[in-house]
């Protein structure tokens, strides 16, 4: 495995970066997961996906109209789905988030 060091830390290349980029150098902490982080964690996982299924979905789409492929047509809408569904996702942790009031006590 390709590790790297990062504040006396030792981090694969992959995962570990975008965590301490995005989420801090704190979040790599096993002993505490709290709250904060987690919704860091699923905040970061929706919009990797959105990102990742947008560019997937591009690519295929523009590969499909050059061979004129059905099949990578479909899976290019396929995609653009799943990456609609990312973004429900990410609406429904915003809305989770909001304060408690009258008609919703836990918020």
């Amino acid at each position: 495995m390709n590790l790297i060091k990062v504040n006396n830390i030792s981090i694969s290349k992959t995962v570990d970066f975008f965590i301490i980029k995005f989420l801090g150098e704190k979040s790599l902490s096993l002993k505490k997961v709290d709250q904060n982080n987690r919704k860091k964690y699923a905040y970061l996982e929706a919009w990797v996906s959105i990102i990742s299924n947008l560019v997937l979905s591009i690519i295929m789409f523009i590969f499909g109209l050059m061979l004129n492929s059905i099949s990578l047509l479909a899976n290019a809408t396929h995609t653009a789905s799943d990456m609609l569904s990312s973004i429900i996702i990410l609406i429904g942790f915003k809305l989770s988030s909001l304060p408690a009031d009258k008609k919703h006590p836990f918020g």
